[in-house]
């Protein structure tokens, strides 16, 4: 195997990782989105009084907010990763 070609399957699997990574926390965060409108109009589980007036439906929205903050600070402590490795696959490709 010659080195272009090592860094041909550094670059997809590179790629994989991204796509891997990106595609799993995308249906992760539709999955939670469109739980909120199923549990509201088909279940009376958001109703639940936690304390006061606030319900299971207000925490589980809120819920929402901070789970599009986490996937931002995920996605970026990833892709410090992704960018390394992409840096070191250009470094490689440049002695070539």
């Amino acid at each position: 195997m010659n080195e272009r070609s090592l860094l041909t399957e550094d670059y997809k699997t590179l790629m994989r990782a991204r796509m891997r990574f990106n595609i799993s926390v995308a249906l992760f965060a539709l999955a939670f989105a469109l739980l909120l409108p199923l549990l509201a109009f088909y279940t009376d589980v958001l109703t639940i009084q936690v304390f006061g007036a606030i319900s299971l439906g207000w925490l589980f929205f809120f819920g929402q907010f901070v789970l599009t903050w986490l996937i931002c600070f995920l996605y970026i402590r990833k892709a410090r990763g992704f960018d390394s490795m992409a840096e070191a696959i250009r470094n490689r490709s440049e002695h070539l």
